[in-house]
């Protein structure tokens, strides 16, 4: 496994797979070890860029960032997930309040 490879976290390799030129309607095609490289060292340079501009961002930035990211939830489609998610959302909460009653 590549250096790179490595450095790269795992929903980033979905992402990138999901994501790539060879990706076709939920098709892999082939792609060459070659092509593989510089799609990854493209998407490190982009991933390093990312995380430059989010170090240099003030916080009226990332807020109106957040904003938007909320305001999309209905162009995303993502409302309709919503309700899927109650019973994670009721497990999280109930792990919040163990968690604060062995804290007292």
């Amino acid at each position: 496994m590549s250096r790179l490879r490595r450095q790269l976290p795992h929903f980033v390799e979905r992402a990138i797979a999901a994501d790539s030129p060879c990706y076709r309607e939920g098709v892999a095609d082939s792609i060459s070890p070659g092509a593989s490289r510089d799609y990854l060292r493209r998407f490190a340079l982009v991933a390093e860029r990312q995380r430059a501009a989010e170090a240099t961002a003030t916080l009226e930035q990332k807020l109106d960032e957040l904003e938007r990211l909320m305001l999309s939830i209905d162009d995303f489609g993502w409302r309709e997930t919503l309700d899927d998610d109650a019973p994670v959302r009721a497990r999280w909460a109930a792990l919040r309040e163990r968690a604060r009653a062995s804290a007292q």
